[in-house]
């Protein structure tokens, strides 16, 4: 029954509805007040401390986990090592900004590829506004763990990554998967992903609002979202009229002919760059012709200094 109801108060906590998830969480410890298992003390330890998190209360989700540290010490659980939990409170540290204490952290869990580590790291390289450094190591996390990891759906990590994408200029890529990731949190009404990450979330939104042909159900999901985020204007608040222009024309170009540019950029020839991408010289004459009509250009030199201007490259 704990099991059940814990996994209840996850549900709710991704679904914003805090007091239920606050009511399912204590029934789990009420009904199971002695768990066999020494894994339930350290599930609702962590599911605790993201819940005191959502509503802003770090420091107590910090003494969740070190209350949770505490009983691994004396009775170590079968599902946790200690190093999870390090990484944990490395995590919960995150608002604060105490990087150095998160770098202490992050050294004591001792593994470059702990799951965990890797979304903190990620995060706080975000923070840093180092986005290409943070998306190759989100992009390790999805490659290694597609659907997540226990207590760690793989939309966070999603999430993260648009936010990475978005933030080094790749808008084409975000767009894309900030659309894919609304597709799939909407039906079940999964918010608090996207609260967690707060306002840096509203320009994509409003920009993929105005871009995208989704579903009702999506563009109902989107229109709550920037409503809980504080946003209830029109994009022209956010943007000039430029600079909109600006973003959807970096927006439709393709991951693809992002590369070709890269190489146009780099002295390529037409036959370098197939040689390059494993395709035909025809095919990049096809991708050149794209990318001048969506830059409204002429030759190579322009596509280049219009691209340069866009931050495309």
């Amino acid at each position: 029954a704990s099991i059940a109801l814990l996994l209840l108060s996850h549900l709710c906590l991704m679904r914003n509805e805090m007091a239920q998830a606050r009511q399912f969480m204590q029934q789990a410890t009420v009904v199971d007040p002695n768990p066999t298992s020494s894994n339930m003390p350290v599930n609702i330890a962590i599911t605790r401390a993201k819940l005191q998190a959502a509503l802003g209360n770090h420091e107590a989700a910090w003494s969740s986990i070190r209350a949770a540290r505490a009983l691994q010490a004396q009775r170590p659980s079968g599902g946790w090592r200690d190093q999870d939990l390090i990484a944990y409170e490395a995590m919960f540290r995150l608002p604060e900004g105490d990087w150095d204490e998160i770098e202490r952290l992050l050294a004591e869990v001792g593994d470059d590829e702990h799951p965990v580590g890797l979304l903190v790291r990620a995060e706080m390289l975000l923070a840093q506004n180092q986005a290409a450094a943070a998306e190759e190591l989100l992009q390790r996390f999805l490659d290694s763990y597609p659907n997540g990891i226990a207590a760690e759906p793989s939309l966070n990590a999603r999430l993260l990554l648009t936010l990475a994408l978005y933030e080094g200029h790749k808008l084409n890529q975000a767009r894309q998967l900030l659309a894919e990731v609304i597709r799939s949190a909407a039906p079940e009404r999964f918010i608090q992903p996207f609260l967690t990450h707060g306002r840096r979330l509203v320009p994509l939104l409003a920009l993929l609002q105005h871009m995208e042909t989704v579903t009702s159900e999506a563009e109902a999901f989107v229109n709550e979202l920037l409503g809980l985020l504080g946003f209830t204007g029109s994009i022209s608040e956010l943007f000039s009229s430029d600079e909109l222009q600006s973003m959807i024309t970096a927006a439709s170009i393709t991951q693809r002919e992002l590369e070709v540019l890269q190489l146009v950029r780099d002295g390529y020839s037409n036959r370098q760059i197939g040689l390059k991408l494993c395709i035909a010289p025809g095919t990049v004459k096809t991708h050149l012709a794209h990318i001048y009509g969506k830059l409204e250009v002429n030759n190579r030199v322009q596509a280049v200094s219009e691209a340069r201007m866009l931050q495309l490259i």
